[in-house]
């Protein structure tokens, strides 16, 4: 969970009984070309449902080593009304530090996939977490 309600910096703490790190849900609205939310989500095959698709921005993310894979929570991600709201999960938890994803949408209603010509991103920071065990770090002042 965030450390505090008014900003997006999460605790590098595992989930309870898992071993992956789950930050809070997102809500991901359509819209239009002068930003405001719409609710037709009708795509181009005459169904309704956009595809919600995140990926992270490594370039511009710190290194986890393992790499940490990212995945949502519903794993298939689709708008209702134009409206989606998942959760990030990521497999370990991750490194201090900030962090970007990249959401996009898509219209896979029709025979194949069109991307949105605007996506939107969310950048947070990930903290230390609490305390789950100990290090030893050799004695430099016996020589």
């Amino acid at each position: 969970a965030r450390t505090s309600g008014g900003d997006a910096a999460y605790e590098a703490n595992a989930d309870s009984g898992a071993s992956t790190m789950t930050l809070d849900a997102i809500t991901v609205d359509l819209v239009d070309v002068h930003g405001v939310a719409i609710e037709d989500d009708y795509g181009v095959g005459g169904t309704r449902g956009f595809t919600i698709t995140t990926t992270l921005d490594v370039a511009l993310s710190p290194v986890n080593s393992p790499a940490v894979t990212l995945s949502t929570s519903p794993a298939v991600v689709t708008t209702t009304n134009g409206r989606a709201t998942f959760q990030l999960v990521f497999s370990a938890p991750l490194v201090v530090g900030d962090y970007l994803v990249h959401v996009v949408g898509e219209d896979c209603t029709g025979s194949s996939c069109v991307s949105l010509s605007a996506g939107a991103s969310f950048s947070f920071s990930v903290v230390p977490g609490v305390p789950v065990g100990l290090v030893s770090v050799p004695d430099s002042s016996n020589s």
